[in-house]
């Protein structure tokens, strides 16, 4: 079996390089995991697009996404309708021009505004890549490992085309365990995920107002509402 050596590292914002410890357990492979810098962005509506790119030369793009703010918490959704769809392709062209002409290998994070012809790159998975655990086929923690180790890359085409995921923290002084009781309830497809002691991502998908339905979990779980 092939083992990983000294010189395959993926990078990882620090408070989510832990998602790579159960991919790396499965394949039975050993890698460096540096921390990378977290940027934060400082918008409140953007897109993004993540990329892996292995050193033969590989190259993994998963769709763009819409990323918008509801006070500080981050939201990521998938571009919709026809004029988004435009956009999306021009974001998927300058990505990929990108990542060429700057040599780009391994994983990252492209964010585009509007306005802007040149894309940020962001080194390893970031915040922005949570949606693709719960909604693409691969997600990019297990393609950053593919990519540093020369493996075939996986598919990036969405699981589900109608979802929408947010970040949520809860206070200390609440119970953390009694919000599932009323969310699942309410809602069975709601997907919740602790990252880093009371913080985490809540995501939903199908039908209906997913917007109306992320904001109460999120309200419910910071103990903003009572039902």
């Amino acid at each position: 079996m092939q083992r990983g050596s000294e010189n395959q590292v993926v990078y990882s914002s620090p408070e989510i390089k832990e998602y790579f410890r159960p991919i790396l357990r499965e394949l039975a492979i050993d890698l460096t995991i540096e921390e990378s810098e977290i940027k934060k962005i400082n918008l409140d509506h953007y897109y993004s697009i993540q990329v892996s790119r292995s050193m033969q030369g590989q190259v993994a793009l998963w769709p763009t996404i819409k990323h918008s703010r509801r006070g500080n918490r981050l939201l990521s959704e998938p571009t919709r309708n026809s004029s988004q769809s435009r956009l999306e392709e021009s974001f998927q062209i300058k990505a990929l021009s990108f990542i060429d002409n700057e040599k780009i290998f391994g994983s990252g994070l492209l964010v585009f505004s509007d306005n802007e012809e040149v894309p940020l790159f962001c080194k390893g998975t970031q915040p922005e890549s949570f949606w693709t655990l719960d909604f693409s086929e691969t997600n990019q923690w297990e393609n950053s490992v593919r990519a540093a180790l020369n493996f075939p890359l996986g598919l990036t085409t969405y699981t589900h085309l109608n979802w929408l995921t947010s970040e949520f923290e809860i206070p200390h002084d609440l119970d953390i365990h009694q919000p599932f009781l009323h969310l699942y309830a309410r809602n069975s497809l709601y997907k919740i995920r602790f990252l880093r002691g009371n913080y985490g991502i809540v995501s939903v998908s199908g039908r209906g107002d997913l917007r109306e339905e992320v904001n109460h979990a999120v309200d419910y779980l910071e103990g903003t509402i009572e039902e």
